[in-house]
């Protein structure tokens, strides 16, 4: 069975990250779909199953970020690829006043609506 068949078979409507993702899956392999993203196969397999526990949101940003090039407005860098995005959303909540780009991205990151309204869904 196909990585596309077992999307379609979980997913009432697959949304097009998730028919990407498995699209991508079935031109390579699965292992090779998650070490480009940054997760493992399992996690790939879950989310194509909708059975993935954690940050579905996460995931669909990583995917549409490095499978799709998605692009979203940041306040900081003017545009950034949604990947990008979520990995200096990561970031910025840490501190770091030792590098002038991570003090940049820490206060636009905190005035931002994206991450605002992923702080929102979050509650």
């Amino acid at each position: 069975m196909s990585a596309f068949d077992v999307a379609s078979a979980h997913w009432n409507e697959p949304p097009e990250w998730i028919i990407v993702l498995a699209r991508e899956c079935d031109a390579t392999s699965q292992n090779r779909v998650a070490k480009r993203l940054g997760y493992s196969a399992s996690v790939v397999s879950n989310v194509l199953r909708r059975q993935y526990p954690g940050n579905m949101a996460a995931v669909e940003d990583v995917v549409c970020g490095a499978l799709m090039n998605a692009e979203i407005p940041c306040l900081g860098l003017g545009t950034v690829n949604r990947r990008n995005c979520r990995e200096w959303r990561n970031r910025s909540n840490t501190s770091a006043s030792h590098n002038s780009l991570r003090v940049t991205m820490r206060r636009a990151c905190h005035r931002c609506p994206v991450n605002k309204k992923e702080t929102q869904d979050e509650q």
